[in-house]
């Protein structure tokens, strides 16, 4: 190699590398580059697969099947939440083996001429049962400007009575025979083994054997404009009409469906007294062909475009009986028949209930309900006014107790009267022995002394005093 070429050689070689940051960022430039791709492309899949996941869903869900058992469904929920909310205390007793006591305190007030007299006094008072050892008891505590003026206790131990009260006489008053518990008989309930659990366990497999019984074949389905909550809306319409073949056809599905579920024979069984093998040959006996009525009913659901039911309607004979509208957390229940209507409407925390005659509202009552509970009613009938409310509050609940803060507050007005009354104080159940009366060294009150006799009455007339009750006394002499 001569040396012009071998200069030549030595000044191209390090060209290449004249300058090292060029192909650093060429490949910078390049990854950005495929960077973006990617993100771009995986959003176009993300896209396209909720797109076809949207259709695949809208084309599953629009058939009447499924909407109908979404409807089922939805109607489960709701009443559902009720029962849930129904069986919100803990309190656990069995009335026919579990003593227990109620307790109330109270005081109130009221414009009602005959109440007039005892407004200022505040009332303590207990009833307590225990049924499996056939004692009952009931307590009574008389205040008057925080100060206690009398204080009682009746109890019925082996069919006698008892009464005891350190405030009319120092000695325990046996009152006679009385057999209390020939007059209440709980022991019918101890046969009946059924809870608010036992009712959603029903509802519940009921609910699946109905939806069990769809065939898209018995429902046609088309698009119409409703007005629902007021409001116009397009709506996906599926109707399913019954008449006499298809009630006797369902009839059928449904007993033999219920010979079948072991849950729902069992609640029945414990419920009927029955044994399962008894009410399997009774479903057998029963006869669908007898099951007869003229007309036709009509069940409409309406869907919107998402497939939410926002309607159901039950019509009889083209007469619209029952309409159900749902616009989210929110339902309207219509119940008619010819002048008369019942409306339902609720939310997650309150029921409302208004009744119509003629069109002319006569009856509304509020069931608010979260923490605390709060119903409202108002009447109007008739030329008789009722406006009222009704407090719980400061709710406590255990497997032994339940406890609340109540607060009535009323207005009437009828026969051209207008009459108030108001009630504040609390109550509470608690499970556990009940207090009596101690029978020991009692005396039959025949018996008692005409000194002892002298002594009741003067502690009596003492404490009719302190209540401010005097004058009404009076007016019975």
């Amino acid at each position: 190699m001569s040396e012009n070429e071998l200069e030549k050689t030595n000044v191209s070689e390090p060209v290449e590398s004249a300058n090292p940051t060029s192909g650093m960022d060429n490949f910078q430039k390049k990854n950005k580059r495929s960077k973006w791709k990617f993100i771009i492309i995986s959003v176009l899949v993300l896209v396209a697969v909720g797109i076809g996941l949207f259709v695949g869903y809208t084309k599953l869900t629009s058939n009447p099947v499924a909407i109908y058992k979404k409807a089922i469904n939805d109607l489960y929920e709701l009443a559902n939440k009720n029962l849930l909310e129904a069986n919100k205390s803990k309190l656990d007793i069995n009335p026919t083996k579990d003593p227990f006591t109620i307790n109330l305190d109270a005081k109130f007030s009221s414009s009602i001429p005959e109440l007039k007299p005892f407004e200022g006094i505040r009332y303590n008072v207990s009833l307590g049962l225990d049924y499996a050892n056939k004692e009952g008891s009931v307590a009574l505590g008389l205040s008057n400007k925080n100060n206690e003026v009398l204080k009682l206790l009746a109890s019925v131990i082996d069919e006698k009575a008892y009464l005891s009260s350190d405030d009319l006489i120092d000695k325990v008053l046996e009152l006679g025979d009385y057999d209390i518990f020939s007059e209440i008989d709980l022991d019918a309930l101890d046969e009946i083994d059924f809870s608010l659990k036992d009712a959603d366990t029903l509802l519940k497999e009921y609910k699946d054997i109905l939806i069990s019984y769809l065939d898209k074949d018995k429902f046609t389905m088309s698009n119409e404009t409703v007005t629902l909550y007021g409001k116009k809306q397009k709506t996906k319409k599926i109707t399913y009409k019954v008449d006499e073949k298809e009630l006797q056809k369902l009839t059928e599905h449904i007993l033999t469906e219920t010979s079948k579920n072991t849950k729902i024979l069992d609640i029945i069984s414990n419920l009927s007294n029955t044994s399962v093998s008894e009410l399997k040959d009774a479903l057998k006996e029963i006869d669908v062909s007898e099951l007869t009525f003229d007309g036709e009913l009509e069940i409409v659901v309406y869907a919107d475009a998402w497939n939410n039911i926002v309607g159901i309607t039950f019509s009889y004979d083209d007469t619209e009986y029952v309409r159900y509208e749902a616009k989210g957390d929110e339902y309207k229940i219509t119940i008619e028949a010819e002048a008369e209507k019942i409306l339902l409407e609720g939310n997650d925390k309150d029921l409302k209930i208004t009744a119509y005659e003629a069109k002319e509202k006569i009856f509304t009552l509020t069931y608010s309900y979260s923490k605390d509970i709060k119903i409202t009613l108002d009447v109007d009938y008739e030329g008789t006014t009722i406006n009222g409310t009704i407090e719980l509050k400061n709710m406590k609940s255990t497997n032994k107790s339940l406890s609340s803060d109540i607060k009535l507050d009323f207005k009437a007005s009828f026969m051209n009267q207008d009459y108030s009354f108001t009630f504040d104080g609390s109550y509470s159940i608690e499970k556990g022995e009940i207090d009596v009366v101690n029978p020991k060294n009692s005396i039959y009150y025949e018996d008692l002394s005409e000194e002892d006799v002298m002594k009741m009455y003067t502690n009596l007339q003492n404490i009719v005093e302190e209540l401010d009750l005097t004058d009404l006394m009076e007016s019975f002499s």
